[in-house]
């Protein structure tokens, strides 16, 4: 029965034996090992407490930064916009009505359109000798220089009686001949404005201000009266009757194109001391003479663009990302590693020195140290065959060290025996 149970226990052992997993003869356990790193826990508040606050400054940044604020995960492509501009509408002026065709020389425009809202009007303007209010001169003061709203005019050879910048305000006032015309009721002139934009390096959607579901155009049917509202700060109309104004209205779109998008308006005022468009045409006189009618027209010039950034998701751009922020997180360690093997005090430091660093024995003369061993087990067994053999001479390639009538078996069996010390 014992052996029985020895047998037993001995294949119970074989058994239990683990099993290598071979593949061509190679051990795939040890091939595909998974290798791993081995941390050392520190117990420290302050150690603890700056490597949380780096972590949670670099996730702040991946999070907020890089994928809120940057959108460092989407594909970004510049728009290209497209706007029109169109007035409808009528004024008034001593019993005359006045529509669109009068009121804006651009009734529908790419880039905005123009109001008139007082006109000007010199006829039958010849060349001749007299003060020039188109251009300023530095001309002194004398019966050849006038100062107008603009400086200092000269007299020189110009269309006559002139019509400019100098003297469309009250100080010079206008020629005597000149017809003005201030106009009446512009604030219920309804002002259309259609913009949209694309963004073809990221899409092929064209986007349309008022086009997503439940969304509306707010400057459709506009009057001129609320647009001026919108500026910021708010322009009153009887402010900008006499001299005009410039005004801005800019579309700013910020989409993402697999979605709807609506733009944010921003509306400005441009201008510093107001706009005006002038205009002339050119005749032939009674007595052949070339003869000109020049009208200047202030008014409201508004300025309208279409212009923003599309972007879209990109799942390569998001693993990059989501990479970055984990080799980033690699550098809360590192910082805390440093202040705690540099910025701590010494004692700290050096207690923190051995839980963080192991030392090793220095195995840079270790090939050295096995050649000069192999030189003296060498070297002792040439001693150990020349102390037996007696008389044996070097070069001596016949000698026997098998068994002989006296030798019993040789050199290695008297080491056995313990012949040899």
């Amino acid at each position: 029965m014992p052996e029985l149970h020895g047998i037993v226990d001995d294949n119970e052992e074989e058994d239990a034996a683990p099993q290598q997993n071979h593949f061509f003869g190679l051990d795939l356990d040890e091939l595909c090992a998974y290798k791993t790193i081995k941390s050392v826990r520190m117990r420290d508040t302050r150690l603890g407490l700056l490597y949380w606050s780096s972590v949670l400054i670099v996730l702040l940044y991946v999070v907020l930064y890089a994928l809120g604020i940057n959108r460092m995960h989407q594909y970004h492509d510049s728009g290209v916009g497209a706007v029109i501009t169109s007035l409808k509408g009528k004024a008034t002026f001593k019993g005359k009505a006045y529509d669109e065709a009068d009121l804006a020389f651009h009734p529908a425009s790419a880039h905005g359109t123009f109001l008139a809202t007082r006109i000007l009007t010199v006829r039958g303007q010849k060349v001749d000798h007299c003060i020039d209010y188109t251009q300023r001169c530095n001309c002194k003061d004398g019966p050849d220089c006038s100062v107008g709203v603009g400086g200092h005019f000269c007299k020189r050879l110009a269309w006559c009686p002139s019509l400019g910048d100098g003297n469309t305000g009250t100080s010079p006032p206008p020629p005597s001949s000149a017809e003005v015309i201030t106009l009446e009721g512009l604030g219920r002139v309804e002002l259309d404005i259609v913009s949209g934009i694309s963004f073809p390096g990221i899409g092929s959607q064209f986007f349309v201000t008022g086009g997503s579901k439940g969304s509306v155009n707010p400057f459709k049917n506009e009057t001129i009266e609320s647009l001026l509202q919108r500026v910021q700060p708010p322009v009153k109309l009887e402010d900008v009757v006499s001299g005009g104004a410039l005004i801005g209205v800019s579309f700013l779109w910020n989409c993402d194109v697999v979605e709807d998008c609506e733009p944010a308006v921003a509306v400005r005022r441009l201008d510093q001391t107001g706009f005006s468009e002038p205009r002339s045409w050119q005749y032939a006189g009674k007595d052949g003479g070339l003869l000109r009618d020049t009208v200047v027209a202030f008014g409201i010039r508004i300025l309208v663009d279409s212009s923003g950034t599309g972007r879209r998701t990109s799942p390569t751009l998001v693993l990059v990302q989501l990479g970055s922020g984990l080799a980033l997180l690699q550098l809360a360690a590192w910082f805390t590693d440093f202040a705690m093997l540099h910025l701590f005090s010494a004692t700290l430091r050096h207690r923190y020195v051995e839980f963080k660093i192991i030392e090793t024995r220095d195995y840079s003369d270790l090939r050295d140290r096995l050649d000069l061993l192999q030189q003296d087990e060498q070297s002792e067994a040439r001693g150990l065959l020349g102390s037996w053999t007696g008389d044996a001479k070097d070069g001596d390639e016949d000698m026997d060290l098998g068994p002989t009538a006296g030798g019993h078996g040789g050199l290695g069996n008297a080491v056995l025996r313990g012949g040899l010390s």
